[in-house]
């Protein structure tokens, strides 16, 4: 083929994006074939993953921060994009958020994957992450169920925010979702709940530290 020709062809054939979180050349999801084919979600993409290590280095618990993120890929909000823009958005805000987690815990270890306890069993219907952040904040991320005695009766409810800290004590108000908790050692209580689910579902109870990932 002639020179020229071969130029030509490669000044007019795309680029192929290159994410730094995957393989384009095998996309998994809808989302990652996004990424590839829009080189400003493949620069985003490459910000998420910068995001992500920088964080995970801070906490004394990376292995709950891994939990947490890993739950975020799979998330409704995340999976259900269907094009560019929803995708932007969800990035953006992960990162936002992920650059405001605090290198250290202070006095009240907050940082940790909690599954609620009943009558000294483990309950596996409520279960939450929750994240120390900068300022005297955490994040909660939190999903509960309640089984009816008719099948297929199954209620959800979920808590997912920020919610500002007092010493061992933290209130959340999150799109109706509202409720107190604390922290005691390796245990955190949530005292008081209302709003975060449907008929039954309840977050109310002590939960137990679970080992890191």
């Amino acid at each position: 083929m002639n020179i020229r020709l071969l130029v030509l062809a490669a000044l007019i054939t795309p680029p192929t994006c290159v994410a730094a979180s995957f393989d384009c050349a095998k996309p998994n999801a809808r989302r990652e074939v996004l990424i590839c084919s829009a080189p400003s979600l493949s620069r985003l993409d490459e910000r998420l993953a910068e995001a992500y290590r920088s964080a995970r280095a801070r906490p004394a618990t990376p292995g709950t921060l891994t939990r947490w993120q890993r739950d975020w890929l799979k998330s409704f909000q995340l999976t259900s994009c269907r094009d560019t823009a929803c995708v932007s958005k969800e990035y953006s805000a992960r990162i936002d958020l992920l650059d405001q987690v605090s290198p250290e815990e202070g006095k009240f270890r907050w940082t940790g994957r909690y599954v609620r306890n009943w009558e000294g069993k483990v309950d596996p219907t409520a279960q939450l992450t929750i994240i120390r952040l900068n300022g005297n904040r955490i994040f909660i991320s939190g999903k509960a169920y309640w089984v009816g005695a008719n099948p297929g009766q199954v209620h959800t409810g979920e808590v997912e925010g920020a919610a500002a800290t007092v010493a061992d004590r933290a209130l959340f108000d999150i799109d109706g979702c509202k409720g107190g908790l604390s922290v005691q050692g390796e245990r955190v209580v949530v005292g008081s709940e209302s709003g975060c689910g449907g008929l039954n579902v309840s977050f109310i109870g002590e939960y137990s530290r679970q080992r890191p990932d």
